[in-house]
This record gives structure tokens, C-alpha cells and sequence, in this order.
């Protein structure tokens, strides 16, 4: 056996664990989220967020659009939860959100509440 073959094999199995636990992450319900406390506040998940430096980043995206309020930014990292407020209720989009969160590393957003009416 050479090793070229057992070291594909070996990240094949890694592959296969790691592709079985985002299934595992996909069938798990989603959490309760963070508390708002005012109208057109969002709040998305963020599965990746885990780091010290996680939370900067996904502000730095989420302030690049133009409906978001720079200044209700709000990262929880332990939650991995994100609430912001949305300057125009019909102006929010999901996608753009996705996007730009994909675009600073981090996959997989969910949203969780939002936009609220009060």
C-alpha cells in the first residue's frame, strides 16, 4: 500500500466526517434569538462566528449595506447570533445579507427574526 493511497483515504474519511456533521448542524432546529427592543431590528445566526475576531468581521459586512444602521451593529459571539437595524423595512434582503457575510468567510446564515414591527 502506498502512502499517496492511505493519505487520500485519510482525508476522504476526514471529508466524509466533516460533510456528516454539517447534516447533523442542517437537521438541528434553529435557536431562540437574542432579544430585540425596537422596530425593523433583524437578528441572522452566523454558525461560523466562534473566534475573538469573528464578530468584527461579520460587522465589517454587514455595514457595507446601505439600508443596515452602522451603529445598531450587534455581534454575540457565544450565541453566534447578529441583531441589526434596518433603516427601511422593504429595503431589507436576505440575500444581500448571505452574500455579504459569504464574502468575509462565513456561510450558512440563517435568519432568525425579522424584520420586527415593534
Amino acid at each position: 500500500m502506498s502512502v499517496g493511497w492511505v493519505r487520500r483515504a485519510s482525508v476522504a474519511a476526514v471529508g466524509m466526517v466533516l460533510l456528516a456533521g454539517c447534516a447533523a448542524e442542517a437537521d438541528k432546529p434553529l435557536p431562540v434569538p437574542m432579544a430585540t427592543d425596537g422596530p425593523n431590528q433583524v437578528v441572522i445566526l452566523v454558525p461560523g462566528m466562534v473566534c475573538e475576531s469573528c464578530p468584527d468581521r461579520v460587522t465589517e459586512g454587514l455595514v457595507m449595506l446601505p439600508w443596515v444602521d452602522k451603529d445598531s451593529v450587534q455581534a454575540d459571539r457565544k450565541l453566534r447570533q447578529v441583531r441589526f437595524t434596518v433603516k427601511d423595512r422593504a429595503a431589507f434582503d436576505l440575500a444581500a445579507v448571505r452574500e455579504t457575510i459569504a464574502r468575509k468567510g462565513y456561510k450558512g446564515v440563517s435568519l432568525l427574526a425579522g424584520p420586527t414591527e415593534s
